[in-house]
């Protein structure tokens, strides 16, 4: 492992409390240091909307001036062709170009350029004063005055606008917008009008005559030219408003005439890119109160009470045979029906199955489904039903519809119980009266409007009680989001005191403009000292001239002092050498040959650069400070200034009598801050151990880091105000019981918490563990105080030269141990130690540290299921997720320095559904989680200062910041390999054989049993066998193997399960049938239901080999007993690829994700 020590730097962040020193909280208050702080952070989203209203301004007047220059008809000829060209590709790169060559035209129109500190200086201040006036101006215009100083903060905001109007054609951007996204709506639009011949339906609609030219010179007739006409979002909204008048009008045609209107309709214009969207909450107010929630609900209830929907059913003649249920909701008639959910789907695919056999129909039961009557529907179920041995007690689906119209909607009164009080009575009765109303709905949506055969009639009644009921939609979310949304914390302030790049740099040199500086004492406290503008003002000095008196003081010979820090560093050498040495010489020659870049090609000149500004560190003030120890040689300019950043940092302390700083605290000139965490607590227990940071906290500070520097502290640092989030904590009174949140079998207790807690206090219980509360205890009592924080970077440890890819390959041949990870839908995650190809150890990481995950992951969806119902606040497994991550990580690498192994992971795609128990998205975050720990891991059991601790870190992974996710997700990365998890559980360890062979339908297991032909039965071993060629049923696969029914299986009937003697189990199975199986070959009826069920049994059984406990190889039959016998297959499977994977890499082949076609042509188990 020494070899990965010292490999990189590292860079984190050290977040301590600050806790106020003498009179600094009573002068930030006097002070009102943090009002401008407020100020800007309620109003930051204001000055966002203002810049992005001044891009958007910008961008409508640029294009409204740029529009008759613009030449669409190349641009619209090309997309014409792309679908009817031959050729393609070529049409399509043709179309790039060109929209390429009109991307860089209309981005130089804009010639955008928000990333400037004008933008908030100069620029908005203009946009206000001419677009505002009175009270608003004035508002806006003191809004920018007070963020002038923190332009900063809208960097990458204002990034993003210049994104916005480049000339990059990508998602979200103004030219995809007009280029791609609504030049394709527009012509998609023409050739409908034009396909379907409704232009005089356009013609004959009653409109003014400037809708009349948009309609003409837009839609009927089309030219390249009339796009440019559509560039603005004025422009856009009377085209959007043309189309929808014409698509009102296509929707009474289709209605009429019995049309699809959906081959009709006309799509709108996307909104120009910074135009407000219409998006859901922005269309409506979110309740702000109580009142506003129930005046709406009872205004909706009023208006369905009032309709008398049922009369509106009753009164039409329903037309069974011409009323259609939509085919994707079959299954949602089925269960509503007939109680479960696939009565209907299997009935008819038997029915058309039947179909298919007498050679009447070859229809496909997604075909059938298309057109399909409730008459039609029953009149299957009913003659289908018991052929497949189900018993159905059907419901008139119209009748339960009408069922659900009698009911009789309650309206609700204030109680002025809160509503989103658990007590609230009124919530309760909004909540399961709009449930209602959405079943209702959710009845009337499985019918299919859009059928051309559908009534007419009752499609005018049922759609009328939709539309009555439809606003239950909307009313519901927001009457729910209100009621159970959490209470408002504020987040925490980002205090700056005023000050410009506050904390920006610790430099003596910068002090007086970043104001902030580090303390420390002879007892071991830290501090922040930070200077205040506003104090010094105060005291008619000034903060130049405060910094310049304390470092006028600083003396070695007090007795009671503060240490001050002295802070130096070179930022960036290649910048601060021509600003500082060369750009001031006297010497133009030089200047001219820097400038013309001759030290790049001309050796001579280079190494006289270099040795001038050697001369001239040396007499420079502070840069003669570092005591450079300079190379005899430099390769290159490059390798000079990059040896002078590595040695350009100096952080020295020195003495300043306490009673100056204490002095300028007083006077309110400087805010001094202890630096505090629960380490530094004088409560904390002696033989708790200090964390990380502590630790890296106290080397900062330490004298010995002056001379070895493997801490840098770097600029940026951040100071948070969070205020007291809790006035009314809950307390735990003394002599009150404490119920423990877990039963004393370690599962985690769920919703009946409450009610244990309150039977605890008069009643023991047996299952629980109970305490009683020797004091009164405060619930999150952290939260009824406010805090102050300190958020500042560091750099650890030193970075060596070398070949890494090397060290990594030889580590991996030469390492004895493998840890596997794998998941599976048992456990979240489960771990395979093997040495030389063997497994010494294995078992699930459920539970870590005493806490089951699984059973609290678990029990979270529960509840979160029943929160949904009840309109309880909803619990998140986020931070659970995020709290089994972390736990789980420290095992594994503690495994990782214990084996000396190489790590195994599965690929995962965060995108694709999952049926583990640890989710996809929860996988991803384990796995970035992994290797960022890898990529930087100290060793527990090492001392700080040896390879493997604190300050000599090992560097298993690396992980490119500049492209993170491509570093996490290579297939190798340091000591960690990563196999694809594809048919881990359907394929035998032993044979490398993969179980393709699942079928439902009848159809799909007569494919099965053509493509495995014979199956015989060897009399000699009792057993029956066939041959399986994987590639008959994936191409990509190859592997020709013998299987046969050996040994025991587990089968289920009717929820109980049976362990069996496959081979007895199917010679009774196949005697029942009457199907002769002892003259060898086994001949069946090809076209007998019940033979070909029997037959498919014979493969499904003797390929199934997962058996719960036990997993047996249907080729080798080889049995493993094991508790964990899925998982244990999936690791075994994934370790036969990582040693494939390992063989490419000792190769030196490309070291690439497995395909299928390398797994199960190439691997040999």
């Amino acid at each position: 492992m020494l070899q990965f020590a010292d490999l990189k730097k590292k860079q984190i962040t050290i977040c301590q409390k600050l806790i106020p020193i003498g009179k600094t909280r009573e002068n930030i208050d006097t002070f009102n240091a943090m009002a401008n702080d407020e100020y800007v952070s309620d109003n930051k989203n204001e000055i966002k909307k203002l810049i992005k209203e001044m891009a958007r301004f910008e961008i409508d007047e640029k294009l409204s001036n740029i529009k008759g220059s613009l030449d669409f008809t190349n641009l619209f000829t090309l997309m014409n062709k792309v679908d009817e060209s031959e050729n393609k590709e070529e049409i399509l790169q043709e179309l790039f170009f060109e929209r390429a060559a009109l991307a860089k035209t209309i981005s130089s129109e804009l010639n955008f350029k928000y990333t400037s500190a004008k933008t908030i200086t100069e620029k908005l201040p203009k946009f206000i004063s001419n677009n505002y006036d009175g009270d608003e101006k004035e508002k806006y215009l003191e809004l920018v005055d007070k963020v002038k100083s923190r332009q900063a903060m809208f960097n990458r905001f204002e990034e993003s606008i210049d994104f916005i109007a480049g000339e990059l054609i990508k998602k979200n951007t103004l030219v995809y917008r007009l280029l791609v996204e609504n030049s394709q709506i527009f012509l998609s639009n023409y050739k409908r009008i034009k396909e379907q011949d409704i232009s005089s339906i356009i013609t004959n609609l009653d409109v003014d005559d400037s809708i009349k030219t948009v309609l003409q010179n837009q839609c009927i007739s089309f030219t390249p030219d009339n796009y440019n006409e559509l560039l603005t979002q004025a422009k856009i909204d009377k085209y959007n408003y043309c189309i929808s008048m014409i698509n009102s009008e296509l929707n009474v045609f289709c209605s009429v005439n019995k049309l699809s209107y959906s081959s009709y309709e006309l799509k709108k214009l996307y909104k120009m890119i910074l135009c407000e969207k219409d998006l859901l909450f922005e269309k409506i107010n979110k309740f702000t109160d109580d009142e506003q929630v129930i005046d709406t609900y009872n205004d909706f209830i009023t208006n369905v009470n009032d309709s008398n929907l049922f009369e509106k059913i009753n009164s039409s003649a329903m037309d069974y045979d011409n009323i259609y249920i939509r085919p994707n909701f079959i299954n949602a008639y089925s269960n509503i029906t007939y109680g479960k959910w696939n009565i209907v789907s299997d009935c008819i695919k038997a029915h058309v199955e039947d179909l298919r056999l007498a050679g009447k129909n070859k229809i496909t039961y997604e075909k059938y489904v298309e057109n399909i009557s409730i008459v039609k529907i029953d009149t299957i179920v009913n003659d289908y039903s018991s052929e497949l041995g189900v018993k159905v007690n059907g419901r008139d689906y119209i009748e339960i519809i009408k069922e659900q119209l009698l009911h009789k909607y309650k309206e609700v009164t204030n109680d002025n119980i809160s509503l989103k009080s658990d007590a609230s009575i009124v919530s309760e009765t909004i909540r399961k009266e709009l449930d209602y109303a959405l079943g209702t709905i959710r009845l009337l949506k499985l019918f299919d409007f859009e059928n051309e055969n559908f009534n007419s009639a009752n499609e005018m009644a049922l759609n009328e009680i939709l539309d009555t009921l439809n606003p239950a939609n909307l009313l519901y979310n927001m009457a729910r989001n209100y009621i159970t949304q959490k209470p408002s914390q504020k987040s925490k302030l980002n205090l700056v005191f005023d000050t410009n790049g506050f904390a920006g740099g610790w430099s003596e040199s910068v002090e007086s403009q970043k104001r902030v500086t580090l303390l420390k004492d002879d007892e071991g406290n830290k501090y922040l000292g930070i200077y205040n503008l506003n104090g010094c003002r105060a005291n008619n000095t000034s903060v130049a001239a405060v910094v310049k008196n304390i470092q006028e003081n600083l003396d070695t010979n007090s007795t009671k002092y503060y240490e001050k820090m002295i802070y130096s560093a070179v930022p960036d050498a290649a910048k601060d050498i021509p600003r500082l040495f060369i750009n001031k010489s006297e010497n133009n020659e030089l200047i001219k040959k820097f400038k013309n870049k001759e030290h790049k090609e001309n050796e001579e000149f280079k190494n006289e650069l270099i040795e001038f500004i050697k001369r001239q560190i040396a007499l420079h003030p502070t840069w003669s400070k570092y005591e450079f120890v300079y190379k005899d040689n430099y390769g290159s300019y490059k390798d000079f200034c990059n040896d002078i950043n590595k040695q350009g940092y100096m952080l020295n302390w020195e003495k300043i009598d306490k009673s100056i700083i204490d002095n300028y605290v007083e006077s309110g000139c400087i805010y001094l801050f202890r630096i505090h965490n629960n380490d530094y607590s004088k409560y904390k227990k002696t033989y708790s151990k200090v964390k990380a940071h502590t630790q890296y906290l106290d080397y900062l500070f330490s004298d010995e880091n002056s001379k070895t520097k493997l801490i840098k502290l770097l600029g940026g640092a951040e100071v948070f105000y969070r205020e007291p989030q809790i006035k009314n904590p809950y307390m735990h009174k003394k002599g009150s019981v404490l119920v423990n949140k877990k039963y004393k079998n370690g599962s985690p207790i769920g919703n009946e918490y409450k009610d244990l807690v309150i039977k605890a206090q008069t009643t023991a219980l047996d299952n629980v563990f109970t305490k009683v509360s020797s004091r009164y205890i405060v619930k999150d009592n952290r939260y009824r105080k406010e805090q102050f924080e300190l958020h500042f970077p560091i750099l650890i440890g030193e970075e060596r030269a070398t070949d890494y890819e090397k060290i990594c390959k030889n580590y991996i041949k030469n390492s004895n141990h493998t840890i596997v990870i794998g998941r599976g839908k048992n456990h979240l995650l489960y771990v395979s130690i093997y040495e030389n190809n063997k497994v010494i150890n294995a078992f699930p990481l459920d539970t870590v540290n005493g806490t089951n995950f699984k059973a609290k992951l678990e029990q979270i969806e529960e509840l979160k299921n029943e929160q949904r119902k009840t309109w309880k606040n909803i619990s998140s497994n986020r931070e659970l997720i995020n709290g089994y991550v972390s736990a789980a990580i420290a095992p594994i690498t503690d495994m990782v320095l214990k084996y000396k192994a190489t790590v195994v992971i599965e690929i995962g795609d965060s995108s694709s559904k999952s049926r583990n128990l640890l989710p996809n998205r929860a996988y991803k975050i384990f796995k970035e989680a992994l290797m960022k720990k890898l990529a930087f891991l100290t060793d527990k059991n090492k001392e700080m200062d040896e390879p493997g601790g604190l300050l000599h870190p090992y560097h298993l992974v690396n992980i490119d910041t500049r492209n993170p996710n491509r570093s996490i997700n290579a297939a190798q990365n340091g000591i960690v390999m990563q196999v694809p998890a594809f048919y881990c559980a359907l394929t035998d360890p032993e044979s490398n054989l993969c179980n393709l062979t699942y079928a439902k339908t009848l159809k799909e297991k007569k494919q099965v049993l053509k493509k495995i032909g014979e199956i015989k039965y060897n009399k000699d071993e009792d057993i029956f066998t066939f041959i399986y060629d994987i590639s008959k049923f994936n191409k990509d696969m190859k592997g020709v193997y013998e299987c046969n029914s050996n040994g025991l299986r587990l089968i289920y009937n009717n929820n109980s399960e049976e362990k069996i003697n496959l081979s007895q189990y199917l010679k009774n199975m196949l005697q029942c049938k009457s199907i002769d199986y002892k003259s060898g070959i086994i001949n069946y009826d090809s076209e007998d239901k019940e033979s070909i069920e029997a037959m498919f049994l014979i493969i499904r059984y003797t390929l199934q080999m997962l058996n719960k406990t036990f997993y047996i190889s249907p080729v080798t039959n080889l049995t493993v007993q094991s508790n964990d016998c899925t998982e244990s297959m999936i690791n075994q499977n994934m370790y036969n690829r990582f040693l494939l994977l390992k063989d490419n890499l000792l190769l030196n082949k490309p070291t690439k994700y497995l395909s299928i076609k390398d797994v199960y042509s190439k691997l040999k188990p």
